[in-house]
Parts: structure tokens; sequence; C-alpha cells
């Protein structure tokens, strides 16, 4: 059933993507220990390549 007394301020769009980070980090906290691992190579991996695009002559800004 529906609670009509919550606000529709709610439903925006950032509060629907914090819950979403919200639930993912809970998720993952109680994840395997190699799916952490795994996520932290690839967000390194990431950072990694922010980093090299970031620093190349070769970058194209807009």
């Amino acid at each position: 059933m529906y609670d009509y007394s919550l606000p529709h301020s709610r439903l925006a769009t950032s509060d629907v993507e914090g819950e979403r980070r919200t639930r993912a980090h809970i998720s993952l906290s109680r994840s395997s220990p190699c799916s952490r691992l795994l996520l932290d190579c690839t967000s390194d991996l990431l950072i990694s390549i922010k980093w090299i695009v970031k620093s190349s002559p070769a970058a194209v800004t807009w």
C-alpha cells in the first residue's frame, strides 16, 4: 500500500540515485572478499586511466 504522507520530492532522481548507492554499499559490504577485491582493482584501474587521459598532451578538451 502506498503511503501518501511521503513528500513527492523523495521521488526525485537524486534521491533514487542515493538509495541505489546505499543499497550497493550494503550489498558490497556483505559480498565475498573476492568480489570486493575485484571491485577495488577495477576502481584503481579506472582511476589510472583517468589520470593517463588527463595528463596526455593529445587529450582533447571540449
